[in-house]
């Protein structure tokens, strides 16, 4: 299945919501980080992660994880893998 960037970042946004306890996914925008997201500490990484993996159905690498920091780079690595 092809998506396309505002696909990519629509899911990746209600995978953030769910996994970070938000009320709303418009808490979420690409600019999205550890450093300024509520839930978004260690665990709630690991919960993303999961999410992620879920809905996309690819697995992320043990080198990748950490370097998914921000909603711009998860959306332009998770593009990568459904090319």
């Amino acid at each position: 299945m092809k998506m396309g960037k505002d696909d990519i970042f629509k899911e990746v946004k209600n995978c953030a919501t769910v996994a970070f306890d938000l009320v709303e996914s418009h808490q979420i925008s690409k600019q999205s980080s550890m450093d300024n997201v509520t839930g978004w500490d260690s665990l709630g990484h690991l919960k993303l992660i999961m999410e992620l993996e879920a809905k996309f159905g690819i697995i992320f690498t043990t080198e990748e994880i950490p370097t998914l920091t921000t909603v711009d780079i998860i959306c332009d690595t998770i593009e990568e893998y459904l090319k």
